[in-house]
């Protein structure tokens, strides 16, 4: 009964921006164009950065350059673009090599837009009035939480987004019907409710939270079983997307997490903040 009652909390803790690398594959004095474009996005935001330093294909050869260049500058933030040193046309699929690395490579939130034009032109990125924050884990990613809350556009949504995966839940109750003592349907709904529960209480918490900070955005929460990357496609296609949120860490630390790099891969379209 007592760890039935024990609920987690949430508190808000908002992340400091104040020095932010800008990463290209161009000529700093070509890069120009997509810095404003980056200025803009977070001046949507209300995030006023103090300093925005560019980092151009002058400053580094090869990866292990480009990831001293940036860690010299200590930033709160690396912003970069998709298909970073590749042709555009090629690995559509891939992050390549240099992103995959800078993202494995570094403790430092990256925010990767899309890839620029076909002239090398940046597409425009809109506020982010709609920002969803994607995890199987909501309880464990409070970072997440934060850094949704303070990229939301003033008056914007964050959909916290809790996906637990039905073939996992599916697989422990195969194994529960095999168990003569344990009543399966009781099990299957009261297992089922206590998934979906924890997320919820949580999430209100958050809600709790954010109203005494007065933060200017809505809480939307989204709390299911299901499929996870089919449920964040039907979730972009429900709303806008200006923004994803996921945790690159795995829990086991050796690689970017499974879920987040499917989702870096799958929604190529949208600014994506891995953290």
């Amino acid at each position: 009964m007592f760890k039935s009652a024990e609920k987690a909390r949430y508190q808000y803790d908002p992340p400091l921006l104040q020095r932010i690398v800008v990463l290209v594959d161009t000529p700093r004095g070509d890069a120009t164009a997509y810095t404003e474009s980056v200025r803009a996005y977070m001046k949507a935001s209300n995030i006023k950065a103090d300093d925005f330093e560019i980092l151009g294909n002058e400053d580094f050869t090869d990866i292990q350059q480009m990831l001293a260049a940036v860690h010299s500058k200590s930033p709160n933030l690396i912003v970069t673009h998709r298909h970073l040193h590749l042709h555009r046309e090629e690995l559509e699929h891939s992050l390549g090599t240099y992103l995959d690395t800078l993202i494995q490579g570094t403790s430092i939130p990256v925010l990767v837009t899309p890839s620029p034009n076909a002239d090398g032109s940046p597409k425009p990125l809109e506020a982010a009035n709609d920002v969803l924050v994607m995890t199987d884990h909501l309880l464990d990613d409070p970072k997440c939480i934060n850094y949704g809350v303070r990229f939301v556009a003033p008056g914007g949504i964050v959909h916290l987004c809790h996906i637990e995966d039905d073939s996992v839940f599916q697989k422990y109750m195969s194994l529960i019907e095999r168990i003569p003592e344990i009543e399966t349907d009781v099990a299957r709904e009261k297992l089922r409710g206590k998934l979906l529960q924890l997320p919820s209480d949580y999430i209100d918490s958050c809600i709790e939270a954010l109203r005494t900070e007065s933060i200017d955005a809505h809480i939307n929460p989204i709390i299911r079983l299901g499929h996870r990357v089919n449920d964040y496609h039907q979730l972009i296609d429900e709303h806008e997307g200006d923004l994803l949120v996921c945790n690159t860490n795995d829990p086991e630390d050796l690689a970017i997490h499974p879920m987040a790099y499917a989702i870096a891969l799958e929604f190529r379209h949208q600014p994506l903040l891995l953290l």
